[in-house]
């Protein structure tokens, strides 16, 4: 489900991405976690996101721009919100964009409104982790969260794990709020309140982004 204000920026998102090719990658099962690569999990800092689209990506729907928030700093917020669904919100859309991941890893859960089991989907690409919720009784698929714990390729304002906080500050102004992190940094969260909640967190360390989690609404 892609929530109003992730829908309404969809149309600015255009401007900044692109995603088609003509070679799509085989599908991977993934009925049982499994890794793809010798030493999936990543825990190198240092690792780059090389991951480029290579096949038929999902494409942005055309979207009116009057939807859009009239302050500036706000419509960045929720550019940047929803820029990770350049590559789609489910398990075919981003191995068909992104090709083979390091790892998905799929976990069994109990659904929290009929008590039937459903998958919670975690996948890996060096710097970056999609996690989609599946459910099992009709096979829909929720993204919920992304994080981003190692410099990727920019999704939109420059920003992403590895640049001056200042950069952040200066594309989305000031956060909703600021937490001490265990790090001896800090944790700074943007709420988009629209409807639903949704948020987008960094963690920043000597003044640079150390990490970015995206929450999406999920329910």
């Amino acid at each position: 489900m892609v929530s109003v204000n992730r829908v309404a920026a969809l149309a600015s998102l255009c401007c900044f991405l692109s995603c088609s090719s003509d070679d799509a990658p085989v599908r991977q099962s993934s009925d049982t976690a499994q890794s793809l690569s010798a030493d999936a999990v990543v825990t190198d800092s240092a690792a780059v996101h090389t991951a480029r689209p290579t096949g038929s990506c999902p494409g942005i729907p055309a979207i009116d721009n009057s939807m859009l928030p009239n302050d500036a700093s706000d419509a960045a917020v929720q550019l940047f919100l929803i820029s990770p669904l350049r590559f789609g919100d489910t398990e075919t859309s981003l191995l068909t964009c992104l090709g083979t991941p390091l790892k998905i890893a799929v976990d069994t859960i109990a659904n929290i409104h009929t008590g039937e089991p459903d998958n919670i989907l975690d996948i890996t690409y060096p710097g970056i982790r999609y996690t989609i919720y599946r459910i099992l009784a009709d096979g829909k698929e929720i993204l919920f969260r992304v994080e981003a714990f190692a410099p990727t390729e920019e999704l939109v304002l420059g920003i992403r794990v590895g640049v001056p906080w200042s950069h952040v500050l200066q594309e989305l102004g000031t956060p909703t709020s600021e937490d001490q992190s265990p790090t001896g940094g800090f944790v700074a969260h943007y709420v988009v309140d629209q409807f639903v909640e949704e948020t987008v967190t960094f963690w920043v360390d000597d003044g640079i982004v150390s990490k970015i989690i995206w929450d999406y609404y999920i329910d």
